[in-house]
């Protein structure tokens, strides 16, 4: 398969696995907070948010390390050194989730109360920590041989598993326990479907390089530290030093916005093993700045209309997640806007950076930009309130993705995408001035959905007329044809509607 035809089938895959993921997660809390009571539900996100916690850290880095390795030794034909790496990172990993798992029950049988969970549940966190920890490896393995369909297929049958089993258990008269066992029964069934008996085996032939594991494993590990202070930090800061119900509202806020992070992510998460398997090649930066300059196009393409639609309508997005009590989120949503497109623009160069062998240039552009984020969120949110954390926000996303962007660029030839953002402009601005005429008709979020389509068809067109597409377009939606069972003929001539528009491919290079 061809590299561009790679990077499509990769974010296929993983747009679907986190489609699917979000759906289900979904339906698994609408079924708990129609059943259980606050208290119960409260058991269950805490248990939840352990597990995934002390798994993150008992993964101590291997997990992304194991992509990024397996991806050069596959492209080396170093077949050996993949089976001893993922027998290493299975039995590394296993005995760091036993250490975190047993530092968690002592912890817990030292402060009894604390925590306010049973010791049924205690032992389900255990063996949800384990089996987390596992099945994430096991993802990142099929991940370093761009096996996508793999990790959505195999996250499916647990997402799915969740559901059900979490309904079987309430029936049963289990209470919150039925969604923690649930819980973690899912990931044993995604440990389960992922996991080869010869993933165990060690060859006597070509043993890893630890100290280049090392070399991976501990930045990656740094930035597990520093994203989980960043991702909890928040609403400690702001209930600290203003009111919990000025937390809730800002809580609003991020629930919003939380989708125009995970866009480029996933087009990050689609580069990542490919980037890294062209840098067994000394002679690949050239398609290196290429395939990030495609993937960034895609990005701001999808994006930043996107933003714009927030911000515009911000008011009865804000009215349709929660009630009216919380529309003063509207006064700092432009900045958590602008902060999580910053943000997720910057991890996609963040992770490139990890990708072409620059772990610690890695590591110390999260940190700086984290401890940015601390220093200035205390200062601004005490005087500022929730606006304050907001700008915050927008300020260390903002220099994180300065300081990825000039980090690049020492080591990949790196242009600004000047002609493409432009013409991106130019198809918001004109979206834009449709949308600003047209908002005194709009009243709701339904019928702000209605003008919304209008103006993405106004915004297609306009990109359509100052020749945006290229031909990289074209081979998207050809691979979308071969593969999607539903409206090929539509998809088919929009294809050959938009060919006769399309010259060759004038992308810049970052």
């Amino acid at each position: 398969m061809a590299i561009k035809d790679k990077l499509i089938s990769n974010t296929t895959y993983l747009a679907l696995n986190w489609a699917s993921n979000t759906l289900f997660f979904m339906l698994f809390w609408i079924i708990l907070f129609k059943v259980l009571s606050p208290a119960f539900t409260g058991k269950v996100a805490l248990a939840l948010q352990i597990s995934t916690l002390l798994s993150s850290l008992s993964l101590f880095g291997l997990g992304l390390t194991t992509q990024k390795l397996i991806s050069e030794m596959k492209e080396n034909k170093q077949t050996n050194k993949i089976q001893n790496l993922i027998s290493f990172s299975l039995k590394a990993t296993f005995i760091a989730s036993l250490i975190f798992s047993a530092g968690f029950i002592i912890f817990s049988m030292q402060i009894p109360n604390f925590l306010e969970l049973d010791s049924s549940a205690l032992w389900l966190v255990v063996i949800s920590i384990i089996s987390m920890t596992l099945g994430t490896i096991l993802a990142g393995v099929y991940f370093g041989f761009q096996n996508m369909k793999k990790i959505f297929l195999t996250t499916l049958y647990g997402d799915v598993s969740l559901v059900l089993l979490t309904l079987l258990f309430l029936y049963l008269g289990l209470d919150y326990l039925s969604a923690i066992l649930a819980f973690a029964l899912s990931h044993i069934v995604m440990f389960l479907t992922r996991i080869k008996m010869n993933m165990l085996k060690t060859s006597k032939k070509d043993h890893i390089d630890k100290g280049m594991i090392l070399k991976y494993s501990v930045p990656a590990f740094v930035v597990v530290f520093f994203s989980v202070v960043l991702n909890n930090s928040q609403y400690i800061i702001l209930s600290s030093l203003q009111t919990i119900e000025i937390t809730g509202i800002y809580a609003v806020g991020t629930k919003i916005i939380s989708v125009l992070a995970v866009i480029p992510t996933i087009f990050g998460n689609a580069l990542f093993p490919i980037t890294s398997g062209l840098s067994a090649d000394k002679n690949s930066k050239s398609k290196q700045s290429y395939l990030i300059s495609l993937v960034f196009r895609y990005t701001i393409f999808i994006v930043f209309p996107l933003a714009l639609f927030m911000i515009v309508f911000s008011k009865y997005l804000i009215l349709f997640f929660s009630s009216p009590e919380y529309l003063v989120a509207a006064t700092f949503l432009p900045f958590l806007v602008g902060g999580a497109v910053a943000f997720g623009l910057a991890t996609q160069f963040l992770s490139s950076l990890y990708a072409i062998g620059k772990p610690k240039k890695y590591r110390d552009s999260y940190i700086i930009s984290t401890l940015i984020y601390l220093f200035s969120a205390i200062i601004l949110a005490y005087y500022f309130s929730a606006s304050g954390l907001a700008i915050s926000y927008l300020l260390s996303s903002t220099v994180l993705l300065i300081i990825t962007f000039l980090s690049i660029r020492k080591y990949l030839i790196i242009k600004l995408p000047t002609k493409t953002l432009a013409k991106v402009m130019i198809g918001i601005i004109v979206s834009f001035l449709f949308l600003f005429f047209m908002k005194p008709l709009i009243h709701n979020l339904w019928v702000a959905g209605g003008f919304v389509v209008i103006a993405s068809i106004i915004y297609f067109t306009v990109l359509l007329k100052i020749g945006f597409y290229v031909e990289e377009d074209l081979k998207a939606l050809e691979f979308i044809v071969e593969r999607t069972p539903l409206f090929k003929k539509q998809i088919t001539y929009f294809k050959n509607y938009l060919s006769k528009f399309v010259t060759r491919s004038h992308i810049e290079e970052l």
